[in-house]
Order: structure tokens, then C-alpha cells, then sequence
């Protein structure tokens, strides 16, 4: 619901971390109505956001950030 409203936007990159299945889902080509592409990455991947190439960081990384603080 939110994708087309942020390509609507000029949102140059629109990130969905799926937790639960252990994945990332990057759009980084907006449109007039949505984005025109769609880039799944696993947990062994890499990724620089568009707006600072020069910072990688892993989806490993971001999933275990994400983990409920109370559960560890």
C-alpha cells in the first residue's frame, strides 16, 4: 500500500525487511504510479543504500537488529 504513494513521491529507494522470510526487499526504480522493479536479497547479501554507495551493510546484519530486545 505504501510503495505507490513513495514512487509517487520521487522516494528514489524503498526498503521491506521480511523477517520472517529472512529476506530484503529493495525498489529502487520509482515511477509515475509504483516501482518498476523489485530486488530480493538473502541473508548472505550485501547492500549500499543509493544515497550513501559507500556504506555496505549486510541483510544478516539488519535482520539481527531487528530482533525483538526481549527474546535475546
Amino acid at each position: 500500500m505504501k510503495a505507490p504513494a513513495y514512487a509517487q513521491s520521487g522516494i528514489r529507494e524503498y526498503w521491506i525487511l521480511d523477517i520472517n522470510a529472512r529476506g530484503l526487499y529493495v525498489f529502487p526504480e520509482p515511477g509515475a504510479e509504483c516501482y518498476a522493479s523489485a530486488v530480493v536479497l538473502v541473508e548472505s547479501d550485501l547492500i549500499a543504500p543509493l544515497a550513501f554507495p559507500d556504506c555496505q551493510v549486510s541483510v544478516e546484519d539488519l535482520l539481527n537488529s531487528s530482533a525483538d530486545p526481549c527474546c535475546e
